[in-house]
């Protein structure tokens, strides 16, 4: 009750289609705060639903803050954050969760390295990258295909991004689970960006 399905499934095929000029600026925040409402709801009673709807409500939150200013973008980023959490505590193991937890995590980077370019300097800007790292190397440890060659990609950001505490925490928690060679295409700048100590389980 309160949003049509029939609408719901338009405005999702709209963007979808990247049909995203039929909306205005305040009529992406409007939807976007009715599908924030929703996805709290589905969480638990059809994960799958809750993460498509986190992720569209990311998108329309991202679209108005483009149109609106940077502090407007945290909303966007706060519906990825609820997508990943929905994926994370999901314990369906089938194709179509694996699929939308990559999806997911790849929503995270995407957003992360738009975001990031920005120099908004923005307060909440130190919670991105850690998680943003975070989502990255879970698809490295385990995705494959397309996720697996967007976060190998993303490597170089990480790297860059070890100088802050947290993310380093997270970066040396997760070495164990990669395999030393995703490292090689990105040897330079991993010797140039991570710390000797941090080296040490790669190089052996």
């Amino acid at each position: 009750p309160g949003l049509g399905v029939e609408i719901l499934k338009l405005k999702v095929a709209e963007f979808q289609a990247d049909r995203t000029d039929l909306l205005g600026s305040q009529n992406y925040y409007t939807l976007a705060k009715m599908l924030d409402g929703r996805v709290q709801k589905y969480a638990t009673l059809n994960p799958a639903a809750g993460i498509r709807l986190a992720l569209v409500a990311s998108r329309l939150h991202w679209h108005h803050g483009k149109k609106a200013d940077q502090q407007a973008l945290r909303p966007s980023w706060q519906a990825l954050q609820r997508a990943v959490q929905v994926a994370g505590t999901w314990a369906d193991s089938g194709a179509e969760a694996r699929a939308l937890r990559d999806k997911a995590a790849l929503s995270v980077l995407d957003f992360a390295e738009a975001f990031l370019d920005m120099d908004s300097c923005l307060p909440w800007e130190a919670e991105v990258r850690p998680f943003a790292v975070a989502c990255g190397l879970g698809l490295l440890a385990k995705g494959s295909g397309r996720s697996f060659a967007r976060a190998h990609d993303w490597l170089p950001r990480t790297f860059e991004a070890v100088k802050d505490p947290e993310v380093r925490k997270r970066f040396e928690a997760a070495l164990p689970q990669l395999p030393a060679w995703v490292f090689l295409r990105w040897a330079n700048q991993f010797l140039a960006w991570i710390p000797d100590e941090a080296c040490g389980p790669v190089l052996e």
